[in-house]
């Protein structure tokens, strides 16, 4: 959820989910747009189980998995005023998640 660098020196984050206005189900009924780090969350664990029912040799692999999220994120720009903290990898990591292609990377 932070920018920068981490105290074991890797880059925060790996990839990142879209986190702003996403629909969400709430108590009582409905759905409404929420914001926040907990809600693109969700989203990465989700394609982490995409990945794992793609491929069940994965399971447990954690570093395999995180190379496929990597390796399969869309880049994202960002913006000059965005650009703090140690630069764009440092804000968005390798890029966005991308369900379909880290599927298809799993299934190799």
């Amino acid at each position: 959820s932070s920018g920068g660098r981490t105290v074991v020196g890797g880059g925060v984050p790996d990839v990142v989910a879209r986190g702003g206005g996403v629909v969400r189900a709430i108590p009582r009924g409905g759905c409404a747009p929420l914001d926040g780090t907990w809600m693109a969350t969700p989203q990465v664990a989700g394609v982490v189980a995409l990945i794992w029912a793609a491929n069940p040799e994965l399971i447990g692999d954690v570093p395999g998995t995180t190379a496929i999220l990597r390796d399969t994120a869309a880049a994202r720009a960002v913006e000059p005023a965005e650009d703090e903290c140690g630069g764009p990898a440092a804000l968005v990591g390798a890029g966005m998640v991308d369900a379909h292609a880290a599927v298809l990377a799993a299934r190799g």
